[in-house]
């Protein structure tokens, strides 16, 4: 999990930091936000967090070394076109 020290810049909130990287290190959460095979997008309880003002974008990759799936996880208000191009 990489830009976790982006976060503490970002948000404002504490508390809500607190829960979020709290679900950060949960596993399971992890895996249940980014699972799939397409892009998906996930937004407020779609994510299944219980943080209703958080959305995830996921994606899955492949190369020459193997192949995964890797997510944005971030405010309702991203930018998600922008987002599903990144990943």
């Amino acid at each position: 999990i990489g830009g976790t020290s982006r976060m503490v810049e970002l948000w404002e909130d504490l508390a809500k930091l607190h829960r979020v990287l709290g679900l950060l290190e949960r596993e399971a959460v992890v895996t249940d936000l980014l699972e799939g095979d397409e892009t998906t997008v996930r937004i407020g309880s779609e994510t299944g967090t219980g943080e209703d003002d958080l959305a995830v974008v996921a994606a899955s990759f492949r190369d020459g070394a193997g192949s995964g799936r890797m997510g944005v996880l971030g405010p309702v208000r991203m930018d998600y076109r922008r987002t599903i191009r990144v990943i």
